[in-house]
Parts: C-alpha cells; sequence; structure tokens
C-alpha cells in the first residue's frame, strides 16, 4: 500500500513539472508555415533563402536547436510583399508600405508567411513577404 502511495506521488510530482517545462518550452508545432531568413538568389518569380528552423524544443549550445535550411520561395501574384515602417502621425502603430517584388535584393532580410510545410518542403510559395 505504501509503495502506491509513494508511486502516485512521484506521478503527481512527474505530471506538475511536466506542465512547468511545458509553460516554459512549449511542445514544437507538427507544422512550420512561417520562418525569416537572408535571401541568397532573386530568380524569375522566386527567391532562394536560408532559414533557421526551430527543429529542437529546449535552447541547447551553439544553436543547436535550430537547424539552417536553403527554401526555394516561389512568389505569385496573390503574394503580398511588404514592409512595416512608421506612422508619423502614429508612431506607436507601424504603417504597412506595400512593396514589388523588385524591392527585394539578395543580402536582405526577409520573413515568409505560407500555407506548405516549410519543415517538410524545399520549395513553398508565398502569401506575405515582409522585408525586415
Amino acid at each position: 500500500l505504501q509503495t502506491n502511495q509513494e508511486l502516485n506521488l512521484v506521478k503527481s510530482q512527474y505530471e506538475d513539472l511536466k506542465k512547468q517545462i511545458e509553460g516554459t518550452f512549449p511542445p514544437l508545432p507538427n507544422e512550420v508555415h512561417n520562418t525569416s531568413g537572408k535571401v541568397l538568389k532573386v530568380g524569375n518569380k522566386y527567391l532562394e533563402i536560408e532559414a533557421s528552423i526551430q527543429v529542437g524544443r529546449f535552447p541547447l549550445p551553439e544553436g543547436k536547436n535550430f537547424e539552417t535550411k536553403i527554401i526555394k520561395v516561389n512568389v505569385d501574384n496573390t503574394t503580398e510583399i511588404f514592409w512595416l515602417g512608421t506612422d508619423l502621425m502614429f508612431p506607436s502603430k507601424p504603417k504597412k508600405v506595400l512593396l514589388t517584388f523588385k524591392d527585394i535584393t539578395p543580402g536582405a532580410q526577409v520573413y515568409i508567411v505560407t500555407e506548405e510545410d516549410i519543415k517538410t518542403n524545399q520549395e513553398v510559395t508565398a502569401t506575405q513577404i515582409q522585408i525586415l
């Protein structure tokens, strides 16, 4: 009987600890639909970016919880390309400035949003590209 009580206590402590860990380091999503990265190449209606994808749930030395991946990002007529600027009338509220594909240059930092899973696809089509 005492062993059962001890076992229940350990289970309870384990569940409490698990909740604390998940509060601080939530489980990674199964799919990733946005990332940021550096533009390596600008092609005809596509970009190649070097992105960091989080692969580990916990912070690890030397950034080992992130994986660098080259992604081909296709751009179509529905892709929204923009930059967030400062509105002098409302400095606390960012102002979305619409741009075109020609405004993206190699070396630029971008944030992309896509409907495809970036974790499993080497090539995606962006719904949004924000120039950082």
